[in-house]
């Protein structure tokens, strides 16, 4: 996806996208259309995120039911977009910005959620 976002035919599109819009002005740009689209698509979302949610194999995580893997998965995204949005910030001020920095940030902080970022005592991290 980092590849994409950075180098694809679209790069500029994503560009503007994750350093411009965020929620709220997405809502000021297109209220009528975000409101039209969630009304016509809300039960099809629904019946998709049903069958999305039913293939994970919620006895692997430590969540009690769907809202809490709801929120897991929200965690996932904003981890995913605010790496990408820090990535293009760096981008902005150093032209040698290697895109793989962002994929080893964003394997840091997933690691970090997985396994925790508190070390034990005498433990070492290398």
């Amino acid at each position: 996806m980092i590849a994409e976002v950075f180098k694809g035919k679209n790069a500029n599109f994503y560009r503007n996208l994750f350093m411009s819009m965020d929620y709220r002005s997405f809502h000021k740009v297109v209220p009528e259309m975000q409101h039209k689209m969630h009304q016509e698509h809300k039960a099809d979302r629904q019946k998709q995120q049903a069958i999305f949610l039913s293939e994970i194999d919620k006895d692997l995580l430590k969540v009690k039911d769907d809202h809490e893997l709801k929120m897991l998965i929200q965690l996932l995204m904003h981890t995913v977009f605010s790496t990408i949005a820090e990535a293009y910030r760096q981008s902005a001020f150093d032209p040698d910005y290697d895109p793989a920095e962002a994929i080893a940030d964003f394997n840091s902080k997933v690691r970090w959620l997985r396994e925790g970022a508190k070390k034990e005592r005498g433990e070492t991290y290398d």
